[in-house]
């Protein structure tokens, strides 16, 4: 049950044997529900229990004066559909092991690596891009705590059967969800579609479930039918996606772990029939590495060395995704032995 007090709404949940406490001011408008959707698989921890790691709310605007030449950038993203964000920078702080996000003069996320904390401010328009923060920086907020815990998270969709798994690597457009929900529909066992989490035991590396909500686009619900089975809009404000969960349109086998056999690498083409093609392991981690934050040369090394055993035990493809979505399941099934 989630805990409230006047100040705050705290849950623990248990991400595959870590132990992670969010904490959100009572006030704070759709972000406790949202988040206890989102994190509903992993419920079941009882809220006096110490926590691993630490992911708080703060109900505050944190202005950002570039750190005074202490920070190193590392990078810099989009962020679509608001006026309050247009970019993202990313900087990390070598001398006291923090990762800070920031959009222009104000601060949004900082994570304490030593202290397992991770702390998000939200500003005064915070309810008009909701989801910024309870997906984009939660996720980071979450992902990079984690790996100080063992588990890397992967921006991919896991599926699987008997014990081996299948990863679908690919940034936003790359046509990820579609396959995803292809995969769903035909009855292959689930992971998540978003994030894969990733650990090294002994020499091979496993991946965890992370079943996140679905983000479908109109033309996604068209294209397989299912706009009759959702109930309203599900859009959030400043999203153009719906949030929908695999169980509420399909019935889904979810996996926990599986050994990851095959990595996919898709783009959308306009063509009729789906084509394969086999890379080398340098290639797909040339491929992987690049979406890497370097923040500690630790971590790094950890992350980087989980990559290499990951391409090695998998057999990787470049897939040109076509039409053929009603028959593609089978084929990409077959990969798995």
């Amino acid at each position: 049950m989630i805990q409230s007090t006047i100040a705050s709404i705290t849950q623990n949940y248990d991400l595959h044997g870590v132990q992670v406490r969010v904490r959100c001011p009572a006030e704070a408008g759709d972000i406790p529900a949202t988040l206890a959707k989102r994190l509903e698989p992993f419920l079941g921890v009882p809220n006096s229990a110490a926590p691993d790691l630490i992911i708080e709310y703060q109900q505050e605007a944190r202005s950002f004066d570039g750190g005074g030449g202490k920070l190193r950038r590392i990078g810099k993203v989009g962020f679509r559909h608001t006026d309050l964000t247009p970019h993202l920078d990313f900087w990390f702080d070598d001398a006291g092991q923090r990762l800070l996000i920031t959009s222009g003069d104000h601060l949004l996320l900082e994570v304490r690596y030593a202290l397992g904390k991770a702390t998000i401010h939200l500003p005064p328009e915070y309810p008009k891009v909701i989801r910024l923060f309870t997906h984009a920086l939660f996720s980071v907020a979450l992902i990079q705590l984690l790996k100080t815990r063992g588990l890397h998270g992967l921006h991919a969709a896991g599926f699987g059967r008997d014990g081996k798994g299948m990863l679908i690597f690919g940034a936003s457009g790359a046509g990820k969800t579609t396959l995803s929900v292809a995969l769903l529909r035909a009855g292959l066992g689930f992971q998540g579609d978003d994030i894969s989490l990733l650990e090294e035991v002994g020499e091979r590396v496993v991946s965890h479930a992370f079943p996140d909500e679905l983000d479908l686009t109109n033309d996604t619900l068209e294209l397989f039918s299912l706009r009759e089975q959702l109930a309203g809009d599900r859009k959030a404000p400043g999203a153009y996606k719906h949030a929908v969960r695999a169980e509420e349109l399909f019935r889904v086998e979810l996996l926990p772990r599986l050994e990851p056999t095959v990595l996919l690498f898709p783009r959308v083409a306009k063509k009729a029939v789906t084509s394969l093609h086999p890379i080398p392991a340098s290639e797909a981690l040339g491929q992987l590495v690049p979406n890497m934050l370097h923040t500690s040369d630790e971590l790094v090394a950890a992350q980087f060395s989980l990559l290499a055993k990951l391409v090695s035990q998998c057999a990787c493809y470049h897939m040109e995704t076509g039409t053929d979505l009603d028959t593609l399941p089978d084929r990409l099934l077959s990969l798995l032995g």
